[in-house]
């Protein structure tokens, strides 16, 4: 947890025939903790000193954190997101944060420790909290997270989309279109750029280069294609009424969606087989 620096003993007391511990400084007189540590400093000597309890306790009970990283600095959010996940390797481990640095400091230790997890979020449902979604809010979810979700609302569109749609309906296709572009963003960063750059740290992975590839060409002008496309539906722009321009129909929007998805493969695919197209990459 980063504290090793921080001298502290337990002092044992009996209290009606149970053994009690008390943690405190070791300094020549006993001092309490929150007189000299800071509150982040006392939260990671507490998370340390039950992880190490639980050592001692020798079960594979399971744990349950409710928001641990509270007052720490982004160093040691780390330190304890890396820690929770290699104790899952032996135990259910059960974390609610609303830290979403946290998370994905999380979601990078479960990807590279490769351990099982299950992911959910909690959004208010007629008028009541509390209302418990599988899998990640959009902002948090990964590209092909995002592109599954993206498939089955333009499935739902397709199947009620009129030919003259009202304006709830162009609103509807202008948001799955903002939605797009920023998967194709999210594609650069993971799948093009191989997760050396995310915008969430404040590190490069360069062990992750060797997943890095570049454009040839096609793909360039593909991927550049595909998210004008977008552009020129989102609500971001506020382009000419005179214009009227409608918006793509609901079939339109899954060609689009079904393109990116072949964009992806074909740079994976090169990425598996370096031999294979590896010249007229774009400058």
């Amino acid at each position: 947890m980063g504290v090793g620096h921080i001298r502290t003993k337990l002092i044992e007391r009996v209290e009606k025939g149970k053994m009690k511990h008390k943690l405190v400084l070791a300094l020549p007189v006993t001092t309490q903790l929150d007189e000299i540590l800071s509150e982040g400093e006392q939260r990671a000597i507490a998370i340390g000193s039950f992880l190490a309890e639980l050592h001692l306790a020798g079960h594979n009970g399971g744990i349950v954190f409710d928001d641990p990283v509270s007052s720490l600095d982004h160093h040691r959010r780390l330190r304890v997101a890396r820690r929770l996940v290699e104790e899952a390797k032996q135990r259910q481990v059960i974390v609610l944060t609303h830290e979403t640095v946290f998370l994905c400091e999380l979601l990078d230790a479960i990807e590279q420790q490769n351990i099982d997890c299950q992911m959910h979020h909690l959004e208010w449902a007629n008028d009541h909290p509390g209302h418990v979604i599988d899998g990640l809010p959009w902002e948090h979810m990964d590209y092909r997270d995002r592109l599954k979700k993206l498939e089955e609302e333009q499935k739902e569109l397709e199947d009620n989309w009129p030919p003259y749609p009202n304006e709830e309906q162009r609103s509807q296709m202008r948001r799955q279109y903002s939605r797009l572009r920023a998967t194709i963003e999210r594609i650069i960063q993971d799948v093009v750029f191989g997760g050396v750059l995310q915008r969430y740290r404040d590190r490069i992975s360069i062990d992750r280069l060797k997943y890095v590839v570049g454009f040839t060409e096609s793909e360039f002008r593909e991927i550049d294609r595909l998210h004008r496309a977008c552009c020129e539906v989102i609500d971001a722009h506020d382009v000419s009424s005179v214009k009227n321009e409608p918006v793509p129909t609901a079939k339109q929007l899954g060609k689009d969606i079904a393109d990116v998805r072949a964009l992806v493969k074909a740079v994976k695919d090169r990425k598996n087989n370096p031999a294979v197209n590896n010249t007229g990459t774009a400058s």
